[in-house]
């Protein structure tokens, strides 16, 4: 799997966060469904980025990101 756009990382309460970013301008932040990741974007993304900045954040847990130190249930 690779990073659409830029990646970048940041680390929020002891979990890495991972998100690819296109484009320029106001942002529009395209959040992924359940069980998926930001490739789910993959095809509109570089068209909404002509327009926009558009991160694309992987959610704790799915894609580039960590998953939480949380318990099971």
């Amino acid at each position: 799997m690779e990073m659409i756009g830029q990646a970048h990382q940041t680390t929020v309460m002891d979990t890495m966060i991972a998100w690819g970013e296109l484009g320029a301008g106001e942002p529009l932040v395209l959040l992924h469904g359940i069980t998926d990741s930001h490739r789910t974007w993959r095809r509109v993304a570089p068209l909404l980025a002509a327009r926009y900045r558009v991160p694309m954040p992987d959610l704790p847990g799915h894609g580039y990101s960590a998953r939480p130190d949380a318990p099971e249930c």
